[in-house]
């Protein structure tokens, strides 16, 4: 199978990412991945049903290290080690924010971001330092500026190296959306918040654009630009509840992704 396609130029300051970056493809998934069930006869794995379903193997596979509504999606100690242990980078999905907690406004949101953040970074204790733990925003959510204000401030005043991300829609990443008007602010803000921002070598949250493409959903090639404020995205979620004919996608079903060599670069490389 071809590897992945070439990007000709990120446009983003070179403190960030290097002028050349290729795409990774890549996948997410809601069940576990070392989990083992029946399929036309023969036990198998769920990466293993994902692989042979694409004709090759993600470079990167996501999974939550927190789900509020679905404690039992939480992928294991042993997932993780599994994941790794196959060759590919674990990305880490926070899905512990609430709906009404993301709409917030005002200290209310910025308060209910920062607790985000923190429960974050408590989680991902184990996990290495350089690493984006990507907070779960569904695209149909309300979401504020003053939450995502909250997470990068809770999230940058860590020992952490990395940066949190947002998992988010088109919507949330438009030139007037709640992401560039909290960069906006931040960086029109206090000298605190700025130095912030230049401690994490970041102007943004890395971002996960979920949106599918219209037309190709196997052969995405590039990685969309939402708006100017934000630029190309990261990561790109172009494919949801892929799954074979007569298989059920709650059981069967995972989502497809392309990342760029900074938010790969990013992940928590194979063991």
């Amino acid at each position: 199978m071809p590897g992945p396609p070439e990007l000709a130029k990120v446009d983003r300051p070179e403190l960030e990412l290097p002028q050349q970056t290729r795409l990774r493809f890549g996948a997410d998934m809601f069940n576990w991945s070392d989990l083992k069930a029946p399929l036309r006869g023969t036990l198998t794995g769920k990466l293993e049903y994902l692989v042979q379903n694409e004709g090759r193997k993600p470079a990167f596979l996501g999974r939550y290290i927190k789900n509020a509504k679905a404690p039992t999606a939480v992928a294991r100690a042993a997932e993780i080690k599994f994941i790794r242990d196959q060759g590919i980078a674990f990305l880490p999905i926070y899905a512990g924010v609430l709906r009404s907690e993301a709409g917030l406004g005002d200290r209310q949101g910025r308060a209910a971001g920062k607790r985000a953040a923190t429960d974050v970074i408590t989680l991902a204790d184990k996990i290495p330092g350089d690493v984006f733990v990507y907070a779960n925003i569904e695209p149909e959510w309300t979401l504020t500026k003053d939450w995502v204000i909250g997470w990068c401030e809770g999230y940058g005043a860590s020992g952490r190296e990395g940066f949190g991300g947002l998992y988010c829609g088109s919507d949330h990443l438009s030139a007037n959306g709640p992401v560039a008007e909290a960069m906006s602010d931040l960086q029109g803000g206090s000298v605190q918040s700025m130095q912030m921002f230049m401690t994490h070598h970041v102007t943004r949250p890395a971002v996960w654009l979920t949106a599918v493409a219209t037309g190709s959903r196997r052969n995405a090639a590039f990685l969309p630009r939402p708006s100017s404020a934000i630029g190309e995205v990261d990561l790109w979620q172009y494919a949801c509840a892929v799954v074979g004919s007569g298989l059920a996608s709650d059981s069967w079903g995972y989502d497809l992704d392309l990342a760029s060599d900074y938010a790969f670069d990013h992940m928590w490389a194979p063991g």
